[in-house]
């Protein structure tokens, strides 16, 4: 149906582009619609119209009977289908067959020959299409088309079907939501419960539901079967609303025969956080009695102290009690480095220095019989208990002060006493010896003999010496002449061991045997070779 030509030539629109102003020749002619026959084409010349043409001169496409000296537009095969005037004399061989008012004519297929389609007419404003029209491309109207009905394909669409659409304003995406819909919506609507306070008369079952206000459930239980619950809330609130509460509260797991139910929750009774297991179902309530479980976490904190796996592993397994532990407080490094460091009880070697306060004692003995200490001024080895005090070295003990010695002990040999770092007293095997003077303030008391020089004297000798008295004679004492050579208290005096008769060494007055009335000479052997007295005798 070719409602765009005339002949088997289209109209190109690059040649009638639009209702355009026209400059023609007073020669030129075109087709205008007689309004006062009834619309139909008639040629006019242009100088009958002046030069400008209308678009509302031509106002539809009725069937023209015309004169041989009027003119139509044909297009021009020869000049690329152009439209030019024909005078209708030079195309009086043309057949419009079938012909009819504002019928549109299409082309028969033979030369000379158009038709006047029946079914196909247009009066200027309506292009109408009588019965079933059958369109292979896309129609397209600016303006309402009208119809008994469309069949697209297999969809044949009459017009109560078409009421659904009219007025309406939802769009594709909208329209598309009908889709799958298998029965009618507001039958299906008014067995569905509003969103706003929805009354549900029986159980609910939904694979996904999306609630965008308040949920509010009543009744005893709430079950919920899920593979996964998922909720987005940052706080889950038990036990809502309770202006006190004497029930345990937490969440109960369910374990079956595996074994009793795990609880995790607060304990009321104890004001505490509980996790364990108990006997208890979800209908329980007041005090459960929960078994405290293990718990597995990977650390835990405790106000500022952040404690991880190896941490509490240090006391896993410990036996120690709070006590014990807490001999640890203040400890500022390794136990074991310090240990290292000090001195065991059993004795070991000491790198340095052992520091005691003044008036500290470093005591020995289980009865602390010993003492070293400085007391500020003095330094003292004491001993305050029982025994003796011994100071004792392998091979050689000195006592000194500062770099000298003062005594020394040498092992199986003397004992030196030192005076300003020399030797002034030795101890010998035979006895002692002393370099210099020794002076004795007390008594000097030997078991054998002294020895001075070549001379040695024992007990005996140095009882002649005891308590004499210059010029005085006395039985077994030394006897030693006063100031002017006298004897006296001697009444018998005995010369003996005389090796010669001749006494020497000055003459014997009677002045020097002053009181004696007898004197004696005998010999070796003690007897008297001579009784001397004096007259008065």
């Amino acid at each position: 149906m070719a409602v765009n030509t005339i002949g088997n030539k289209a109209i190109d629109k690059t040649i009638i582009t639009g209702n355009t102003t026209v400059t023609a020749s007073a020669g030129d002619t075109v087709l205008i619609s007689d309004v006062s026959d009834s619309g139909n084409l008639k040629k006019a010349a242009i100088s009958s119209l002046g030069n400008t043409v209308d678009s509302t001169f031509i106002t539809a496409n009725t069937t023209v009977t015309a004169a041989s000296d009027d003119s139509i537009l044909i297009s021009d095969t020869s000049d690329s289908g152009n439209l030019k005037k024909a005078l209708i004399s030079t195309i009086t061989d043309t057949m419009i067959a079938n012909g009819g008012d504002n019928r549109i004519l299409t082309d028969t297929a033979t030369a000379g020959s158009v038709n006047g389609e029946a079914n196909l007419t247009f009066d200027g404003t309506t292009l109408a299409l009588t019965g079933n029209q059958t369109a292979s491309g896309t129609i397209t109207a600016s303006g309402v088309v009208t119809g008994a009905g469309f069949t697209i394909g297999s969809a044949a669409i009459n017009e109560t079907e078409l009421e659904i659409l009219d007025g309406a304003t939802l769009s594709t995406t909208e329209l598309n939501y009908v889709d799958g819909v298998t029965s009618a919506i507001q039958t299906q609507l008014n067995t569905k419960a509003p969103l706003a306070s929805p009354a549900l008369t029986g159980t609910a079952t939904a694979v996904n539901l999306t609630v965008s206000g308040n949920l509010t459930i009543n009744g005893s239980t709430t079950t919920v079967s899920s593979t996964n619950t998922t909720i987005t809330d940052n706080i889950i609130e038990l036990n809502s609303g309770a202006s006190s509460n004497a029930n345990d509260s937490g969440i109960l797991i369910e374990r079956g025969s595996t074994g009793d139910n795990a609880f995790m929750g607060f304990d009321e009774s104890s004001d505490t956080f509980v996790l364990g297991t108990t006997t208890a179902t979800a209908d329980a309530t007041g005090n459960l009695t929960v078994t405290p479980s293990k718990i597995t976490v990977g650390g835990v904190v405790i106000g500022s102290a952040d404690i991880n796996e190896t941490e509490l592993e240090i006391l896993d397994g410990a036996t120690l009690s709070t006590t014990e532990l807490n001999y640890v407080d203040g400890v500022t490094s390794s136990i074991q480095t310090q240990l290292d460091a000090k001195l065991p009880l059993a004795g070991g070697t000491m790198t340095g220095n052992l520091a005691h306060g003044d008036n500290v004692k470093a005591t020995f003995g289980a009865s602390n019989d010993l003492e070293i200490y400085h007391d500020g001024t003095n330094s003292f080895i004491k001993d305050v208990g029982t025994g003796g005090l011994y100071l004792r070295g392998d091979a050689v003990l000195g006592l000194g002060v500062s770099n000298e010695s003062a005594i020394t002990c040498n092992l199986n040999g003397s004992v030196d006493i030192m005076y300003d770092d020399v030797k002034k007293f030795e101890t010998t095997s035979a006895g002692a010896t002393v370099t210099g003077n020794l002076t004795a303030t007390g008594n000097v008391t030997a078991s054998n003999a002294f020895v001075i020089g070549s001379a040695s004297m024992n007990e005996t000798d140095l009882e002649k010496l005891d308590d004499i008295t210059n010029g005085t004679a006395a039985a077994n004492k030394a006897l030693v002449l006063g100031a002017s050579k006298e004897i006296s208290t001697i009444t018998t005096a005995t010369i003996t061991n005389l090796s010669t008769t001749t006494l020497t060494g000055g003459a014997i007055t009677s002045s020097n045997f002053a009181g004696v009335t007898t004197l004696l000479i005998k010999n070796s052997a003690g007897s008297t070779l001579k009784t001397i007295r004096s007259p008065s005798s």
